[in-house]
């Protein structure tokens, strides 16, 4: 009888340390930490979904699935007359993309200060760009160049009080109808290098 027990007990050990083990190997595809062009990027897939956490010294936002269904006015590519894309596929957008894209932003935002339809994105006309999360979306217009729509808005912080703080931003693209310059998107040609349809929503801004 004692027997017995000895062994249910290792046996009961075991499968602990077992679980334990299975456990950590799963956290551990979750998370990846990436040294890319001498800046590290902690890489995160995002639970009940195929889109992909990324954040950075410099930015933290979501690259969304090519299989994520976007609705509304809000995605330019499906609705606004105005894009100057004309999509033929949408694609998942790797690390390399969103760097790249990031880079484009910056200058756009912070040098260059207008857009290549020639809209002026003045001081002032929403915060640095550190202040937003963005969200990622992928896809590859007619001369197979590659487009990453850029959707931002306002972390959780003194500069939100008021707004609603997208909880599922995650897994759900952020879609709101006011809220000034706490929100904005771009749609960011990252072969040829430009950017277009800057667009900050305007009533409360």
């Amino acid at each position: 009888m004692k027997k017995n027990l000895i062994i249910l007990s290792v046996l009961l050990l075991l499968s602990f340390l077992s679980c334990q083990t299975n456990e950590s190997i799963q956290k551990e595809k979750k998370i990846r930490k990436v040294d890319f062009q001498g800046k590290n990027y902690l890489i995160t897939e995002v639970d009940s979904s195929a889109n992909i956490l990324l954040e950075s010294d410099e930015f933290s936002g979501v690259i969304f699935s090519k299989d994520y269904k976007v609705y509304g006015h809000f995605f330019p590519w499906i609705s606004r007359n105005d894009s100057k894309e004309k999509i033929v596929i949408r694609f998942n957008p790797v690390l390399g993309d969103i760097v790249a894209a990031e880079r484009i932003l910056k200058r756009c935002i912070e040098i260059d200060k207008i857009d290549a339809d020639g809209l002026e994105i003045y001081e002032g006309k929403i915060y640095d760009l550190p202040n937003y999360y963005r969200q990622y979306f992928g896809a590859i217009n007619e001369n197979d160049e590659k487009i990453i729509w850029v959707n931002c808005f306002l972390k959780p912080s003194n500069l939100t009080k008021g707004f609603n703080i997208h909880q599922d931003w995650k897994v759900n693209s952020v879609e709101v109808q006011d809220g000034g310059k706490a929100y904005f998107n771009i749609e960011i040609n990252i072969t040829s290098g430009k950017c277009y349809n800057f667009f900050r929503n305007s009533i409360g801004g």
